[in-house]
């Protein structure tokens, strides 16, 4: 998310439309118990970590849990639930090793890095050239940015080129803003897109339920955990824009724990694992074909 996504479900849940948020996925999470059960630590894989970390015997995750479905706790529960949490999970299991939480706001997270509070950040964290800059970028889930509309709006604006000359309301903290800016800046010539700044993907929505814009913009894999939520209300328009891989990320400096995790991600790839989580949070659409390293910076 290049980006902190602001979906606080609580809010989620009252913005979206839902009549009534009882017996939602947002209250009941999927379990990945099943699947987790079956990951056995690799010796090999163990080896790799570097000495520190096998020491204390954990692995410390820093992460944002307000970006469902990737990490988020459900409304009136402490409890972190999500993809990258499971995944995350499945890596300790593969080293042998605890994993510790260790949450934080999203704009520390990368800090937290560099001073070494935590190992790994897996938190919905968009893989770019600047940030391969300090970081090692390990990624494992493709992502973009979704344009949507209302289904009653969905007659008038039918594709992302009828957006030129209206309005789109996101997030003004997110790289959609960019994503929406450049779009906008080589399609729509003159008449483009009047974008509505907000404080959160969730304030976007509103916006465009209560008709102050046209249509907004978030990733695919929020938004579709948001339309299962409210269903009948929103369409999408088109493809997501500007792809772009989500990465753990690791300080550039620690090269062995770098490599230890890319080495057990591709064994959860390669052994089913990672697809098997995928499924239960409806993601299969946004899995990439093998863990890489840095893509950004090759592309």
């Amino acid at each position: 998310m290049g980006k902190p996504v602001i979906l606080v479900l609580a809010a989620a849940l009252l913005l979206s439309g839902c009549a009534s948020p009882r017996d939602t996925a947002a209250l009941h999470p999927p379990s990945n118990r099943a699947v987790l059960d079956t990951v056995r630590t690799d010796p090999k894989l163990r080896d790799l970590l570097p000495e520190d970390i096998r020491g204390r015997g954990e692995l410390v995750l820093g992460l944002n849990p307000i970006f469902a479905p990737m990490e988020f706790r459900p409304p009136g529960s402490e409890e972190i639930h999500g993809f990258d949490l499971d995944f995350a999970r499945a890596l300790a299991k593969t080293f042998g090793v605890r994993l510790r939480i260790s949450v934080s706001p999203f704009d520390q997270l990368i800090n937290s890095l560099s001073t070494n509070r935590v190992d790994v950040v897996i938190s919905g964290l968009s893989d770019s050239k600047t940030r391969e800059k300090t970081l090692d970028m390990v990624d494992y889930f493709q992502s973009g940015a979704q344009v949507f509309t209302t289904a009653r709006k969905a007659g008038t604006i039918a594709d992302l080129h009828q957006l030129c000359g209206h309005s789109i309301g996101l997030s003004k903290v997110t790289d959609n803003y960019e994503t929406i800016k450049n779009y906008s800046a080589t399609e729509c010539g003159a008449h483009p897109i009047e974008i509505v700044g907000v404080d959160s993907s969730a304030s976007a929505r509103l916006q465009l339920q209560q008709g102050r814009v046209e249509a907004s913009v978030q990733e695919p894999e929020t938004l579709a955990y948001v339309m299962a939520q409210a269903p009948g209300t929103f369409v999408r328009l088109g493809k997501p824009l500007n792809p772009a891989p989500y990465a753990m990320a690791i300080a550039k400096q620690k090269k062995r724990l770098t490599a230890a995790v890319l080495a057990a991600a591709r064994k959860l790839f390669a052994d089913g694992t990672y697809r098997k989580l995928l499924t239960t949070w409806n993601l299969r659409g946004s899995a990439l074909p093998r863990p890489e390293l840095n893509l950004k910076g090759r592309q």
